[in-house]
């Protein structure tokens, strides 16, 4: 009887210790799993055992709800966790938390541009436009002289000259028996002699004779040419 009542209290301390040491499993699996999802980590029970645990990365990023970036940033997973890297054109902002935009135009070593052409910065990016008096070709790359000469509207010339293109440009030429004084072109044979007053030049008149006109911006007034 003894015997009996000594292999019953074994029996029963024996299943009260495989209860303890389950619920002490069971509660290092709950600790675990907690950490576990504190870093982003979702593990893959493996009832009863922690040896042979294993754990899988979150991808935060699979989701807009589960990560925060800011703006001009894109979500980069990574294990246990996530990066919010800039985007191309744009870099961390001097306390590392917004991503601004990169001034390419601020150096030739950050933005590649053809002949003729020049940088103008834009957000995350640049563009190269072409100066003044070229434009980019057929094929948009790179930048070509414009014939100003072969559009009326493109250039503006006095009377008795032409237009002549250059590279980056157009000049007036006067015609034969003319000469250019005060961006106009004068007769040398009708203007031969004359004296004009200050602020004005020989001119031909349409009627074949010359006569004294002022510059832009003066007016003749008793003979003289005022501002």
């Amino acid at each position: 009887m003894d015997r009996k009542k000594s292999n019953e209290l074994v029996l029963k301390e024996a299943n009260l210790e495989r209860s303890l040491i389950k619920t002490i499993r069971q509660r290092q699996l709950q600790i675990l799993g907690h950490i576990c999802r504190r870093k982003g980590l979702e593990h893959l029970a493996v009832t009863g055992k922690i040896e042979g645990k294993r754990i899988r990365d979150i991808d935060e990023c699979r989701g807009s709800q589960f990560y925060s970036c800011p703006e001009n940033s894109t979500c980069v997973n990574t294990q246990g966790n996530y990066t919010c890297d800039c985007l191309l054109g744009y870099a961390k902002d001097s306390q590392n938390v917004v991503c601004i935009d990169i001034d390419e135009c601020r150096g030739s070593q950050f933005y590649s541009c053809p002949e003729n052409s020049m940088c103008v910065n834009t957000q995350g990016n640049y563009t190269c436009d072409c100066v003044l008096g070229y434009a980019k070709d057929s094929q948009n790359v790179v930048c070509i002289d414009v014939d100003e000469c072969t559009d009326p509207a493109s250039f503006s010339c006095p009377a008795n000259s032409t237009c002549a293109n250059h590279e980056g440009g157009y000049t007036c030429d006067c015609e034969a028996g003319y000469v250019k004084q005060n961006n106009l072109c004068v007769d040398l044979v009708l203007c031969e002699g004359q004296t004009c007053p200050a602020y004005s030049t020989c001119a031909v008149d349409g009627d074949g004779t010359s006569s004294c006109v002022c510059q832009n911006g003066y007016t003749l007034q008793n003979d003289t040419c005022e501002g």
